[in-house]
């Protein structure tokens, strides 16, 4: 279901009630979201788990939010949830690969059979890792949230400086998501222009489909002097483009 920056990418939850049909296999929610860092607000998720159909729900950017947000599960709203979590956002742990779900029971035979036929299980030392995080991380979790705070607000300032929109500023996660659609609306072709000639990485709009064709997605995961040096370059080939696009 599309969102738009105009209504700050929350879920209209009166469009995904008109398209529910018997045939519906459940709802899919990512709060946070990737790319645009939006959180779905309580009164959302709560509806959303009121549909009566399964409710399958992304949380693995939960507890990385700023500005006071705070994020709503549907587990408990309604006994056809299927959490989807990990440690690899949260704890600054993605090569680890380490994850769970949480699942009505009825689903466990089915989910084992998946798991074996995937990857068996998560090797010993990776579970040692995760078992410390969970005892140990909450301390350095919070750093990392006042960190990402930090680098948010020179990435998103830095962008709109450069002559790109970011319509909502981003309370999860850590992404950015700019709007560079008077620039061509080719985000692909820009993206690959400004590793080319800025040497900056980001993804490309359209590998979020078709509704997120003319952005960018920025992160700030990378370190703070990282992005500072990034937003320079982008501010010495940005103007250039769009004389030349525009």
């Amino acid at each position: 279901m599309p969102t738009a920056p105009e209504d700050g990418y929350l879920i209209d939850v009166d469009r995904v009630r008109a398209v529910v049909t018997a045939r519906t296999k459940g709802v899919l929610v990512a709060s946070p979201a990737n790319p645009t860092g939006a959180v779905q607000p309580a009164e959302v998720i709560r509806e959303l788990a009121g549909l009566g159909v399964p409710v399958l729900s992304d949380e693995v950017y939960d507890g990385l939010v700023f500005d006071g947000t705070t994020t709503t599960s549907p587990l408990g709203m309604t006994d056809d949830c299927f959490v989807f979590d990990g440690f690899s956002k949260r704890y600054a742990m993605t090569g680890f690969r380490l994850g769970y779900v949480i699942a009505p029971r009825r689903a466990m035979r089915s989910l084992v059979s998946l798991q074996q036929n995937l990857f068996i299980s998560a090797a010993h030392f990776v579970q040692t890792v995760g078992l410390a995080a969970l005892e140990h991380g909450e301390a350095h979790r919070q750093m990392m949230v006042a960190e990402y705070k930090r680098r948010r607000r020179v990435l998103v300032d830095g962008v709109r400086s450069v002559g790109l929109s970011v319509p909502v500023t981003p309370t999860g996660a850590f992404y950015v998501l700019a709007d560079a659609r008077h620039l061509g609306g080719d985000s692909l072709g820009l993206a690959f222009e400004l590793l080319e000639r800025a040497h900056v990485a980001l993804g490309p709009g359209r590998d979020f489909g078709e509704i997120a064709e003319g952005f960018l997605r920025f992160s700030y995961a990378s370190a703070y002097d990282d992005i500072v040096r990034a937003v320079e370059r982008l501010r010495a080939v940005v103007p250039a483009i769009a004389t030349r696009r525009t």
